[in-house]
């Protein structure tokens, strides 16, 4: 696992917040309101994913670049639901610091691990990196328990390693612990994300993941 992702303040603090919500999207808080918490609270680094229609990339992109960071280290991207990637042009989505796919718009009968495996296939020769937020929330609501492991591993084996990066989502707990766990064994990166639109979502709890402990709010 790279230590170099994960980034604890004292045991209590994440210095690092990935896959934070604003007002752009489905969040409560400005960009400006969590530069001016993080500050508040000794975090060094956001990144800001936000579900932003493509009609606005641009105004988004431009606001996120006119931000007063105030020192914070601040990375930002879209959620892209990946029915609408399909037909989303590739220079659209080269503007971003992060492209971040996501279970959204699929029906119950629909085939998710094939359509999926599909989409990173095709998306990993356009894009230098993919990130997989918010993994499973498919698999939570439809899936067969017997699907397991195997729905992350028959989609991940199939692409290359070093070109995408899974969400492990604090929010929901999902993947299942084992699944970063074996991905970790294979060579795959993962990243542990909040997704939260708001300080009051983030988890006050901790999770253990492979050993390591992470808390990512004060108590």
């Amino acid at each position: 696992m790279d230590e170099e992702v994960y980034k604890i303040a004292g045991g209590v603090i994440m210095t690092k917040l990935f896959n934070v919500h604003t007002t752009w999207g489905e969040g409560s808080y400005s960009p400006e309101k969590w530069i001016e918490y993080a500050n508040s609270r000794g975090i060094e680094e956001i990144t800001f994913i936000d579900f932003v229609p493509p009609g606005k990339w641009e105004e988004y992109k431009k606001a996120m670049e006119d931000l007063k960071t105030d020192g914070i280290n601040v990375s930002y991207g879209v959620e892209v639901p990946a029915k609408v990637l399909k037909d989303t042009p590739p220079s659209l989505l080269e503007i971003f610091d992060i492209v971040a796919i996501s279970e959204r718009c699929f029906d119950k009968n629909d085939d998710v691990p094939h359509i999926m495996e599909d989409l990173f296939l095709q998306w990993t020769e356009k894009l230098p990196l993919i990130y997989w937020i918010r993994p499973g929330m498919w698999y939570k609501q439809y899936g067969d328990t017997l699907l397991g492991l195997e729905y992350y591993v028959d989609i991940l084996k199939r692409v290359p390693e070093d070109r995408i990066i899974l969400e492990v989502n604090r929010r929901y707990n999902i993947p299942p612990p084992y699944v970063p766990a074996l991905l970790d064994e294979l060579g795959y990166r993962f990243v542990v994300g909040v997704d939260v639109g708001s300080p009051e979502e983030l988890p006050r709890y901790e999770i253990p993941i492979l050993g390591f402990t992470f808390a990512d709010a004060e108590e």
